[in-house]
């Protein structure tokens, strides 16, 4: 008989285990399993290849596969199932993938793989693949214009943006791409209707008369139409003559007669003619076309020694100081800022508001102002350098985090009415309304968001019983469900984060004992964090943006002194560096780059 032994309480109470190997061990054996068709219990045919596979397994790694296997599906009983909708060789790659959670892009591969994630609703897989494409065509801004119309096909809203941006960055090129010659009309309006495109008015209308002669016939209307986008005030006569030799479609009457005209401004786009698509109204254009753009670092409102802020500060290239003005206008030679426009102000003072960038709209949520929690919400348009309201919040706000994934303003935690929640909103532009989606695993307030390779992270604060948290929980748009992330290291709070390329950056904060100089930085390819160098002083309450690959920290709390002091941060050499300071010190404030169009040289 076995003697039964009583063992002493281990001090400090359970010794719990998180074994971080546990999942790729078992990972692995799976795939040993699957590659000895061991314990198999589907077949899965494409086209006339088969492969045999683990139900439970494909419908871990598939929302699609779930669905078929768990509900009232004729295939959930079948040893025998038939996949339509892409290539053999495709489901091969991605089988491959669901087993070791490796695969291996090309140029050839990526668009057809791309289609079989959005099939099998593979949201990591699709995210690589979009971050594929994004890298292709920033290294050759020839094929910028045929990610741009994939994006536009997969509805993935950031990748259009970052495409739209490297044709207009680069648009002589993006026009030699085949695919320009192919672009829907509504595509084509999109492009001219931009709020900038670095090309002269007479080498965007060539590309545009070489897409009308790609075909003639039918797009003679659509010419007449996109014209208008033009600024016909900006064409070059001589140019414009020798031009209409050349070009037939320019030998139209109608066309010649508004050329002639040469009126100050284009005419509204609208036209109650037919158009590709099924008859959609062109927007209007621009009065004056902008020739470039100009990366601009924003400082907006939050707490200074004398009370609170609406005033937003800027700093650009160029600038001597931070200025309360936005650029309009750079030199041709060297670059610098020749003409400004004082800089719009926030409708309300705030501190602690959440705060979300996209390249043309700053968005400003909730926050403190006299104590009080806010229920209002602004944006910011670059073009027009303008703050308007948006619709209230469901209630009073402050410490909330917000973020813009897939085009979509998100808006996570925070202290609403008074108690630390873990809903989280996103902003419909079309109802104008605020709609709920999954809430996070933990409530959470004074934490800090970013978007990294289409997922949102959410990390540290402090929860609803005032501990500190080091926690992060990762969010999946696509099918709106959160997971639980490798914890950040310390507890902290009133932290910064960044993502710069595929890494995520934590920067300073709060552990609940004393403030932090410490970095962190997150790689989600190898799902964990690295600890990087100090930044040079203690730091909590600032806010960070990325401006060329640099993430600027901006004001903030050094736990003796308010700071007005910004310091720049490079991830490629690990280093820190001084920029120059804001006017006054801020903390709780928020940070957001933009792209602000300017004309160039002789265009002013």
């Amino acid at each position: 008989m076995q003697p039964s032994v009583v063992l002493p309480e281990r001090p400090g109470g359970h010794l719990p285990l998180h074994d971080l190997s546990h999942a790729s061990i078992t990972m692995d054996m799976l795939h040993r399993l699957w590659q000895d068709e061991l314990l198999c219990d589907v077949t899965v045919r494409v086209q006339e290849r088969r492969w045999r596979a683990h139900r439970a397994l494909l419908a871990a790694s598939s929302p699609y596969f779930r669905t078929m296997f768990t509900s009232d599906y004729i295939e959930k009983e079948e040893a025998e199932i038939q996949l339509n909708g892409f290539e053999s060789d495709i489901f091969d790659f991605v089988l491959k993938y669901m087993y070791t959670g490796y695969i291996e892009l090309s140029g050839d591969s990526v668009a057809a793989v791309l289609d079989a994630t959005e099939h099998l609703q593979l949201s990591a897989l699709r995210h690589h693949c979009l971050q594929y494409l994004g890298d292709a065509a920033a290294a050759d801004t020839a094929t910028a214009v045929t990610v741009w119309r994939l994006a536009r096909l997969h509805r993935a809203a950031d990748l259009e943006r970052r495409a739209l941006r490297l044709i207009c960055d680069c648009f002589s090129v993006a026009a030699r791409d085949p695919d320009f010659l192919v672009l829907y009309e509504r595509e084509m309006a999109d492009l001219l209707t931009a709020s900038y495109v670095n090309a002269k008015e007479d080498q965007i209308l060539y590309a545009l008369c070489r897409w009308t002669e790609a075909d003639s016939a039918g797009r003679q209307p659509a010419f007449r139409r996109l014209l208008r986008c033009l600024s016909v005030t900006q064409l070059d006569p001589f140019k414009l003559r020798t031009a209409t030799e050349i070009h037939e479609c320019l030998q139209d009457p109608e066309v010649r007669s508004f050329l002639e005209s040469r009126q100050p401004e284009p005419p509204s786009v609208r036209d109650d003619s037919p158009t590709e698509g099924g008859g959609d109204v062109l927007p209007s254009p621009p009065v004056q076309r902008c020739t470039d753009s100009l990366e601009v670092v924003l400082a907006i409102g939050g707490a200074t020694c004398a009370g609170f802020s609406s005033g937003v500060e800027c700093l650009a290239r160029g600038y001597d100081s931070w200025k309360y003005s936005v650029p309009r206008a750079v030199s041709a030679v060297s670059g610098d800022v020749t003409d400004t426009e004082p800089m719009a102000r926030l409708e309300e003072m705030r501190s602690f508001a959440a705060a979300a960038a996209d390249d043309d709209s700053v968005y400003v949520i909730g926050g403190l102002r006299d104590l009080t929690s806010l229920t209002s919400c602004e944006r910011y348009s670059v073009r027009d350098n303008q703050f308007s309201r948006l619709p209230d919040l469901p209630g009073r706000l402050h410490g909330a985090a917000a973020c813009v994934a897939g085009g979509q303003l998100l808006l996570l935690g925070g202290s609403l009415d008074g108690t630390v929640t873990s809903r989280v909103w996103t902003y419909c532009s079309e109802q104008r309304a605020w709609r709920e989606r999954a809430s996070m695993p933990v409530a959470r307030s004074h934490h800090c968001a970013a978007v990294l390779r289409g997922h949102v992270y959410a990390v540290g604060g402090i929860d609803a019983g005032g501990a500190y948290l080091s926690a992060v929980c990762r969010y999946d748009p696509d099918n709106d469900r959160w997971t639980v992330a490798p914890p950040c290291g310390s507890p902290r709070a009133y932290a910064a984060c960044a993502v710069v390329g595929d890494q995520l950056y934590l920067i300073g904060g709060h552990s609940g004992r004393q403030w932090l100089k410490t970095v962190r930085r997150f790689s989600p390819l190898e799902n964990q964090w690295h600890g990087l160098g100090a930044m040079p002083e203690t730091l909590g309450q600032l806010a960070a943006t990325v401006c060329d690959n640099r993430i600027y920290c901006v004001g903030g709390f050094s736990g003796c002194d308010y700071r007005r002091t910004v310091h720049k941060y490079n991830p490629r050499t690990d280093r820190w560096h001084s920029e120059l300071s804001l006017h006054i010190a801020r903390w709780a404030l928020a940070a957001a780059t933009v792209r602000v169009p300017v004309t160039r040289g002789s265009d002013v």
